[in-house]
């Protein structure tokens, strides 16, 4: 059982293609594609809900584990927001928050290994997860732009409420981590 977490974010980073795949395929009239884009989406995110809630639970922790995590959803995100710029269902000025969001998605985990060097570990704050849940609102609502502008329209208002909370969360990670490290 205590491998579960770590199967599951295997399973989140063998799902990119195929889901990357479908939402550029659902850009065109392709409802088929659309269904699996969305349907690959929730089942990523779930997976990744669940191998968190799994390891923090049950204490199934690893070095292992908390690499193949980080690295999994690293790519999923900026998987899916590429694939979403790819068919222009992000674009403009949105860029701006998307930018914000993989600097961070690349700057955290240089900071988190330039922490443990020093054997300091910083654990995801309350503030982070809840980024990390309205950014994958924000994305999953993108990916039904197709069905109609609303969603397009709700789930980039997200996305700036995410980014918003990106940057806090960052900040607020940062000051931990150098307090501890002074």
């Amino acid at each position: 059982m205590h491998k579960v977490p770590n199967i599951l974010s295997s399973l989140r980073i063998v799902a990119i293609p195929l889901l990357v795949f479908s939402i550029i395929l659902s850009s065109q009239p392709h409802d088929f594609a659309l269904r699996i884009a969305f349907s690959l989406y929730v089942f990523a995110a779930l997976t990744d809900w669940f191998d968190g809630f799994l390891a923090r639970k049950y204490n199934y922790t690893s070095d292992f584990g908390s690499l193949l995590d980080g690295i999994a959803d690293k790519l999923f995100v900026v998987s899916v927001i590429l694939a979403l710029v790819a068919v222009g269902y992000i674009e403009g000025w949105h860029f701006l928050a998307i930018s914000l969001i993989i600097l961070r998605e690349v700057i955290m985990p240089a900071f988190r290994q330039f922490l443990g060097d020093y054997g300091i570990k910083i654990h995801a704050s309350p503030l982070g997860r809840l980024k990390a849940t309205i950014q994958m609102l924000a994305l999953g609502l993108i990916i039904l732009t197709p069905y109609g502008e609303n969603f397009s329209f709700y789930g980039l208002i997200l996305l700036w409420i995410a980014t918003i909370l990106t940057l806090f969360s960052a900040f607020d990670y940062f000051h931990k981590g150098f307090k501890e490290y002074n």
